[in-house]
């Protein structure tokens, strides 16, 4: 298309969908406004572009319809979507000609506006009476949405983003639209503050999410007042300071605060977020302490990355999902109101934890990982805690099982029963274990993933594997002086993934790997002596292998497996991915 579109395109009455997509020597759109079927329209990456003029209505093709004075003019009168994308040195949208007459309809079937990457666009119309969803992202100027925005009433979802000169979210913007359910605000950088009476009108307000706008110092007051706000999620706003809740949130059903470093504190007024079921907090070091004891109807809860917490956690027994992460000063966790009905429990990285709570035998997954001081947990059976309990078999509708790098924990370890229930399990890193738990009658088991033990050892602790012949997936962790692999992995024929890591004294994979023939996926991983595969015939055996994936080996194998003209490329080619 040269600087001017087709002429022909104005006579297709029957066109429903016009997208003008990199139309970057074009200088202006064509007169589309007359069309009366069309109902999807995008404009995208027409660089050329610095105003959408009066003549892109078609007023000039339709107005000797009008024959009297009462008649009025439709312009655009089947449009739903519009989208104007990537015109960088658009300027100016102008409003349709004769808008002041009262004489002449534009987009009175639009319901959704989308303006992205126009960062130079000022002026905008202001009448689309029947908009639902409006969303405006890098604009550097706040006007398009002050202008969209002044004259809607019909408005349900509303997307802002990228708005460089935006510094206060106007008064009024949103005050006629009552029916508007979901509001994002991101990457604002200038947007200090929400003004007070931003959200007094949003009765219908179910959905709000702030995010990235580096500067923004408090909410509004009024942040309360939406009644039937559900969901509130505010991530990477590191100059907040305050989040204002009150009674008026009962409805809050999702909380979700991220990375808001000068937050001192959780809101205090989460006690009369009466229907809240799920909080997140992540990523903030100046909060040290959380009321979670208050919190009787909450059922999932995350914290991580939050230094500043320190000393025990509190949290209520209704609690169904607790995840905490990277918490470096907190000691201990403690379930208070009666018995507990947690299902999933997942501590990872808190380095002066050294008790967790007793454990209801509901539990359905437990992830205990890189918390070197835990010394016990414990069973709650008839609300008695049971120290250094470590038959498993009470938890019988527990299904995954991860124990990893937790030294106070390594005696426990050894002499662990499972149960029959259990179908992933993971014990790695252990320095000084030398013996295995047993893996008997674990007839469910799916997923195990083992090793990292004591390095003196120079062969792989005895596991028995005759009732893991349903086991699919293998992880194997060594070190240095293991020079083999453990034989008894010959007979898991159902696996489908088999994962090979830190074997250093291996040099040669054997020769019955080639009887896993259930294998799709194999890894090898940091094995730094391993030169060889196995024989020909033996790779050439595992037919469903579609993914062979060798990083951190002997230089020499990744020669010998060189596409084409390696020794080994023989055994490997049957394989369609290799990395």
């Amino acid at each position: 298309m040269g600087d001017r579109s087709p002429s022909w395109m104005i006579l297709l009455n029957n066109l429903k969908k016009i997208q003008l997509l990199g139309c970057d020597k074009c200088e202006g759109v064509p007169p589309l406004g007359h069309l009366p079927k069309l109902m999807e329209l995008e404009i995208r990456g027409m660089d050329n572009l610095k105003c959408v003029g009066a003549e892109f209505y078609g007023y000039d093709l339709v107005h000797n319809v009008a024959m009297t004075s009462k008649e009025k003019i439709t312009l655009f009168p089947a449009l739903k979507v519009l989208r104007i994308v990537k015109c960088n040195n658009l300027i100016e949208w102008m409003e349709a000609p004769m808008m002041s007459t009262q004489k002449v309809v534009v987009f009175p079937c639009l319901e959704e506006l989308d303006i992205k990457d126009c960062s130079k666009l000022r002026n905008v119309p202001s009448h689309f009476p029947s908009l639902q969803k409006l969303v405006i992202i890098s604009c550097d100027s706040g006007t398009p949405i002050e202008e969209i925005s002044s004259g809607l009433t019909t408005l349900t979802s509303l997307k802002i983003g990228g708005i460089k000169e935006l510094t206060c979210f106007p008064k009024g913007i949103l005050k006629n639209n009552n029916n508007l359910s979901s509001l994002v605000i991101s990457s604002c950088d200038d947007l200090t503050c929400i003004a007070s009476d931003v959200f007094s009108s949003c009765v219908s307000l179910a959905k709000l999410e702030i995010s990235n706008c580096k500067t923004l110092r408090h909410l509004a007051n009024g942040l309360d007042i939406p009644p039937l706000l559900e969901n509130l999620s505010i991530r990477w706003c590191p100059s907040l300071e305050l989040i204002p809740i009150t009674h008026g949130m009962a409805s809050l059903r999702e909380l979700v605060i991220e990375y808001c470093g000068r937050l001192s504190s959780i809101p205090s007024g989460l006690e009369y977020c009466t229907s809240l079921q799920k909080l997140d907090v992540q990523g903030c070091d100046g909060v040290t302490s959380f009321p979670f004891y208050t919190l009787a109807c909450l059922r999932q809860l995350s914290i991580l990355f939050c230094d500043g917490l320190s000393g025990p956690l509190s949290v209520w027994a209704s609690l169904m999902d607790l995840n905490i992460e990277s918490c470096r000063n907190l000691t201990s966790i403690e379930i208070k109101g009666g018995v507990s009905s947690l299902q999933k429990l997942i501590i990872r990285h808190c380095e002066e934890l050294s008790s967790l709570p007793a454990l209801p035998p509901s539990l359905k997954e437990l992830w205990i990982s890189e918390c070197p001081k835990v010394a016990w947990f414990g069973v709650q059976s008839n609300n008695i805690s049971l120290q250094s309990f470590s038959d498993l078999r009470i938890f019988t509708s527990l299904r995954e099982l991860t124990i990893r790098k937790c030294e106070g924990l390594e005696s426990w370890v050894s002499g662990l029963q499972f149960p029959l229930s259990l179908e992933r399990l993971a014990i790695e890193g252990f320095p000084n274990l030398e013996i295995l738990p047993s893996l008997d009658n674990l007839t469910s088991l799916r997923y195990l993933s083992i090793g990292w033990f004591w390095e003196e050892l120079d062969s792989f602790p005895d596991f028995q594997v005759g009732s893991l012949m349903h086991l699919t997936s293998l992880s194997l962790y060594g070190w240095p002086k293991l020079k083999s692999l453990p034989q008894q992995i010959q007979h898991l024929t159902s696996l489908t993934y088999l994962g090979i890591d830190s074997f250093d004294g291996v040099e040669t994979l054997p020769e019955w790997l080639g009887s896993l023939t259930s294998l799709t996926v194999l890894g090898i991983w940091y094995c730094k002596n391993l030169t060889n595969l196995p024989s020909v015939q033996a790779m050439q055996r595992l037919t469903k292998l579609h993914t062979l994936a060798i990083y951190g080996c002997h230089p020499l194998l990744k020669q010998r497996c060189s596409r084409d003209n390696g020794t080994d490329w023989p055994k490997i080619s049957h394989i369609p991915q290799i990395t």
